[in-house]
């Protein structure tokens, strides 16, 4: 093996090491304790991110630029994978059902604002402007 294939393989063993490491660290923390798995899930982070660090100098030193692009690439993947879950907010159903009733309700008051602006006065509307008029004229 060349030096440049030592260097790939023992790479790719610091990566499946340190995602055994971070399973380990995740199964510590309780399911419910929400501050406790983000706390963990920023640890695995920064290890990935510190580990990606010292694996492009280590690469740079070997004169290997190829690898570069595809460990950067990997470690999006990776950190993406860690602590995702738990910074979107996850809607409920209920939550999710309320959201799409406002929609739903949205569109059709916009479908009712088309249809009024380009709509001739209504009975009603006609019958209120001529109510309206002869209380004028009397003064009321």
């Amino acid at each position: 093996m060349s030096s440049q294939e030592e260097i790939v393989a023992r790479h790719k063993q610091e990566k499946k090491d340190l995602e055994k490491r971070a399973e380990k660290m995740r199964s510590f923390v309780p399911k419910k304790d929400k501050v406790g798995r983000l706390r963990v899930g920023e640890e695995i982070d920064a290890l990935r991110k510190e580990l990606l660090e010292r694996h492009n100098e280590e690469l740079k030193e070997a004169g290997i630029e190829s690898k570069i692009e595809e460990s950067a690439a990997n470690a999006e993947n990776m950190s993406l994978g860690g602590n995702a879950i738990y910074k979107e907010k996850k809607l409920s159903k209920q939550q999710e059902k309320r959201l799409r009733k406002q929609q739903v309700e949205a569109e059709r008051e916009k479908q009712r604002e088309t249809q009024r602006a380009g709509a001739a006065p209504s009975e009603g509307e006609k019958e209120t402007k001529a109510m309206q008029m002869l209380m004028d004229s009397s003064g009321l």
